[in-house]
């Protein structure tokens, strides 16, 4: 007799089970890798998970194939699950900002019935983690990965309930240790003291008369040191001498030595007549063989100052050269100009 065939057993596992976390795939992109064999191309995926009651998860890895990529990150996504906080209104704790890369998070509580105002990954890691009623904003970023990563960080460091609930201990704790301290403080009580004994008649015209002595000693503070300390202060008062107060005195030693015949108060209307160009180390100094500037001299000195013009403002000029080549020193302009007011005789001018 032949043999009853028995139906093969199926022996692979039946996945009937519902899962535990919800898996997305929130991002795939094809990224490329320069070696010096050319360009490696791959995939990168972003996986995200969630349970929908507080735990959540996050994921990236690469791979040559899009199956490969996401495979491996919904691995690396399991490995990071954490456990964020959720209040009864399905909602955060309180506000927070965060900021990580060139992304930034704002993440607001809101009431009952309000929805989960979120865009773009941010909606997605919120939905799987539970959340259905908050207020969101990111700003300065439009990558999903790093807005998703960002939300992952904020929701990271909220504070757990339980930190919340042993605040209060932890305060009432020390309020009962500072209590008992005072206890302790009030218990050690130092010794009374004794009251003094009751002066006498002559004990207290005895101690008068040591008063009387005391102040005798006592000898009045020199006046020696006020003294130095108010010469110190006039000392300090006295200003330093300017820059201008410098070179007028440069000018007037240089005048003596070259023995120009200029007097120190001619030299010193002249340092005042030339300005600020006297502080210059180009402007300091006039060439005799530039006609320009000899041209200016006339225009902006000799005729709107001294108020010469024509042939005798030429000759004054030159003969100032002469007096500056004869000493052979170099052409200050301080110098040329009282030179020239004085050939011109119009010291008065230059007031």
């Amino acid at each position: 007799m032949a043999r009853e065939k028995k139906p093969r057993r199926d022996k692979r596992r039946k996945n009937d089970q519902p899962k535990e976390f919800e898996e997305r795939l929130l991002e795939i992109r094809r990224v490329t890798r320069v070696t010096t064999w050319g360009r490696r191309m791959s995939f990168r995926a972003t996986v995200i998970i969630g349970n929908g009651k507080g735990k959540i998860g996050i994921g990236t890895a690469k791979g040559t194939d899009v199956s490969v990529a996401v495979r491996k990150a919904t691995r690396e996504a399991y490995k990071e699950v954490v456990v964020v906080p959720i209040t009864e209104s399905r909602s955060v704790p309180y506000a927070l900002t965060i900021k990580k890369k060139a992304c930034i998070v704002k993440l607001i509580p809101a009431a009952p019935g309000t929805g989960l105002k979120a865009w773009s990954s941010l909606r997605a890691v919120l939905e799987l983690a539970g959340y259905e009623n908050i207020l969101s904003k990111i700003v300065w970023a439009n990558n999903k990965l790093n807005v998703a990563l960002t939300t992952f960080k904020a929701l990271t460091t909220y504070k757990h309930a339980d930190h919340f609930s042993a605040a209060p201990a932890k305060e009432e704790a020390k309020d009962a240790d500072s209590a008992e301290a005072n206890n302790d403080k009030k218990t050690d009580k130092k010794p009374a003291k004794k009251a003094p004994a009751k002066k006498t008649a002559n004990a207290s015209v005895a101690a008068t008369a040591d008063k009387k002595t005391e102040k005798k000693t006592e000898k009045k503070p020199a006046k020696k040191e006020e003294k130095v300390e108010k010469k110190e202060t006039t000392k300090k008062a006295d200003k330093a001498p300017t820059k201008t107060e410098e070179k007028i005195a440069f000018y007037c030693e240089e005048g003596k030595k070259l023995k120009l015949g200029l007097s120190d108060e001619l030299i010193e209307k002249a340092t005042k007549a030339c300005g600020p160009s006297i502080h210059k180390a180009d402007a300091e100094l006039v060439s005799s063989s530039d006609t320009d500037e000899l041209e200016t001299v006339k225009k902006n000195f000799i005729a709107k100052k001294l108020g010469v013009e024509g042939e005798e403002a030429d000759a004054a000029i030159q003969k100032a050269i002469d007096a500056l080549w004869s000493s052979n020193s170099k052409k200050y302009r301080a110098l040329f100009y009282a030179l020239v007011a004085k050939e011109l005789g119009k010291e008065d001018k230059l007031a």
